[in-house]
């Protein structure tokens, strides 16, 4: 699909521009009639015109049927070139060495398709007041979060919480890791017996009380007025 059925490339108003628009010259419309001087009544009538000017030209065409269709594929098939070599979140965020270089090249040779992209979501959902309707940030690949990378400006952690549990099970014969922390923890606690909670719950229950009746005592304190000191 080519851009002359519907024109990508040239700025497009968002929806709250537009209602911001047309606010503002319902706003002038009606000052209009209260102008006094034929300098404000002038000024006003420019700044009106050239409202309305942008407002009809960077409006998002109405498409409808077919047209829409062809346009969300088009959408779709620059996704695909926009993603292709974009940097992935984790890459944003970490910086390792020579991201800045490789996201600015990237950037150059997408901005035009970014431009379209964007234009085509808000041909495609012109009434949409979703802030985020046109951002390709939500087309970024989310990357490797559980990995460390040591010629990043944030390194990060490395983390097995991503590893599926059926490696688990192969690794250790389906009987897990047999020295983890929570392992350890579970052979130097027992549980406690009845009557060592009920002791346990009785301590609190006391601890609270005290707390409490603290509370009310420093709320009733009353502090001498400055005559009184």
């Amino acid at each position: 699909m080519g851009t002359t059925e519907v024109d990508l490339a040239k700025p497009l108003l968002r929806y709250h521009q537009r209602e911001e628009y047309k606010g503002e010259i319902e706003s002038m419309t009606d000052m209009l009639p209260q102008l006094k001087t034929p300098q404000d009544r002038g000024d006003v009538q420019r700044r009106l015109g050239r409202l309305k000017q942008t407002l009809q030209s960077q409006t998002p065409a109405e498409v409808t049927g077919a047209m829409k269709d062809r346009l969300r594929a088009y959408a779709t098939e620059l996704e695909e070139k926009i993603t292709s070599g974009m940097l992935s979140q984790e890459e944003m965020r970490k910086n390792p060495a020579g991201s800045v270089g490789r996201h600015m090249r990237w950037e150059r040779g997408n901005k035009s398709d970014i431009l379209k992209w964007k234009n085509a979501q808000q041909v495609l959902e012109p009434d949409s007041d979703d802030p985020d309707l046109s951002n390709f940030e939500r087309l970024r690949p989310m990357g490797a979060q559980d990995r460390m990378r040591a010629n990043a400006q944030i390194p990060g952690k490395m983390s097995y919480g991503a590893i599926p549990q059926q490696n688990w099970d192969q690794a250790f014969e389906g009987q897990g890791p047999s020295n983890t922390a929570l392992q350890q923890a579970k052979r130097v606690q027992k549980p406690l017996s009845e009557e060592q909670r009920k002791v346990l719950c009785d301590r609190l229950a006391a601890a609270r009380a005290i707390k409490k009746q603290q509370q009310a005592e420093a709320k009733a304190v009353v502090l001498p007025s400055p005559n009184e000191v």
